[in-house]
């Protein structure tokens, strides 16, 4: 017997999914940007409240944070079809306008019809 500290069975290797990297990264931003947007109102009501006209000046910075998030969202392309995934009037969509597949979606669940016979 072999006394080497190697398991007995070695665990299977886990396929990476090349979706995977996509669909998070769209999450994150998604999440970042709808954070960023849910707080315009109160971030520039205390700081006008709090620094008066003074307030603008720090306001501004924060606009065009959401702005560059929001673009950054804009830029993200699907997976599957590689086209962009937020077009106009689709950012809160569950998939994809150009190729029907739902956000998320892990590379080993699309079949390959490619492109699907209709998405609602």
């Amino acid at each position: 017997m072999a006394s080497d500290d190697a398991p007995y069975r070695a665990p299977l290797p886990v396929p990476s999914d090349s979706y995977a990297p996509v669909w998070r990264r769209y999450r994150r931003t998604r999440h970042l940007v709808n954070l960023l947007f849910a707080g315009v109102l109160p971030v520039c009501g205390v700081l006008e409240w709090r620094l008066g006209d003074a307030g603008i000046l720090l306001v501004t910075p924060y606009l065009i944070l959401c702005l560059v998030c929001a673009f950054a969202l804009t830029g993200i392309r699907c997976p599957r079809c590689s086209r962009f995934l937020a077009r106009q009037g689709s950012l809160f969509s569950k998939h994809c306008p150009h190729c029907g597949i739902r956000f998320g979606t892990p590379k080993a669940a699309v079949t390959s019809g490619f492109p699907p016979a209709a998405h609602p």
